[in-house]
């Protein structure tokens, strides 16, 4: 051993065995002791309780058992039986503060502590029974629940977890001489933190069947809003069709057509051609004019003049039609429209 393996000093000024084969010995910084199987149990100096930490003189066995060693001033003598082996110290949790201010006692609440969503931060602060090298002691804790490895906190007595999420935890510490082995005994607290309602299942239940309600809604809103704007469409086609077939006269058409056909029968070419092509002029007029809400005068005025026209033909001119328009008589300087 050395110090880099636990040892209080390098030089050791004397040794001694108990009857039990433990190693007591002397050194400047305090008793060492190593147990028969070589383990390093630790060390006693002023800060174990001793009056003393320099240790030069001679160490020995007496013949009770008990170990005798001398210091410049002082004579200590102690039996190895009544010194507990030092890992057989436990370590614990002192003092457990939530959210900074309340302190909870572990020992009341170690099975199982309740905190609500609020209460979310913990600090834990613990330490080791033992007070033969309390500045030797290295600690690890872990939070079940929350860490999955353990976490070396080095000399560090103490510390804090914030903001916890909702679940079940477990905190443990354990700790362990500087260059030795670990303590036999742990410390543990076990608690949980409730979660607030808007964490619930049953809360996220209700957002969901929330939203796809919602969607439903807006989803058969957007169907109904298509199907009414077809039956709109469908409705301004029908009525489209209505003022178109208003303005083009079935029985005209069957008129107009069975005189072209007696005009071509009667072999009179030319007038079957000229009233052809007045019928299509009127026709055309017609469907252009049935695309807009309004037509000017003039343009309503030349499909009634091809009307008449038509007419004239298919009774051979035998009525006469006069045409009388207020003002300066013609319709080619009107400013307004007519509904068509």
């Amino acid at each position: 051993y050395e110090l880099s393996s636990g040892l209080p000093d390098d030089n050791v000024y004397s040794v001694a065995v108990d009857q039990k084969g433990t190693a007591w010995f002397n050194t400047i910084n305090g008793i060492g002791q190593i147990s028969a199987a070589g383990k390093l149990l630790g060390f006693y100096n002023q800060q174990s309780g001793l009056p003393y930490s320099k240790f030069r003189q001679r160490i020995t066995t007496l013949p009770d058992g008990k170990i005798a060693t001398i210091t410049d001033n002082n004579f200590i003598c102690f039996n190895p039986a009544d010194i507990k082996s030092s890992y057989d110290y436990p370590v614990t949790i002192d003092n457990i503060f939530v959210n900074d201010s309340v302190t909870v006692a572990p020992a009341s609440t170690s099975k199982n502590a309740t905190f609500s969503y609020a209460l979310n931060t913990l600090t834990f602060n613990f330490s080791v029974l033992d007070f033969s090298s309390p500045a030797a002691i290295e600690y690890y804790y872990m939070l079940e629940g929350f860490e999955k490895d353990w976490v070396f906190a080095g000399k560090q007595h103490s510390v804090r977890y914030s903001n916890l999420p909702p679940g079940k935890y477990s905190f443990k510490v354990k700790a362990k001489r500087e260059h030795g082995d670990y303590y036999q005994q742990e410390a543990s607290f076990q608690f949980s933190i409730t979660p607030a309602f808007w964490q619930r299942a049953w809360f996220y239940f209700i957002v969901l069947a929330l939203a796809i309600g919602y969607a439903y809604w807006l989803i058969r809103k957007r169907i109904n809003s298509i199907r009414h704007e077809a039956e709109m469409k469908q409705k301004i086609a029908e009525t489209e069709m209505m003022a178109l077939r208003a303005q083009m006269n079935p029985h005209f058409i069957f008129n107009c057509l069975n005189s072209i056909d007696n005009l071509i029968q009667m072999d009179e070419k030319e007038k079957a051609t000229l009233y052809l092509s007045k019928f299509a002029k009127l026709i055309r007029s017609i469907l252009e004019n049935s695309a807009h809400n309004t037509v000017p005068c003039w343009k309503d005025m030349e499909t009634m003049q091809l009307y008449l026209e038509l007419e004239g033909l298919r009774f051979d001119h035998k009525f006469t039609y006069e045409v009388n328009i207020a003002g300066n008589g013609t319709c080619n300087s009107q400013p307004y429209s007519l509904p068509y």
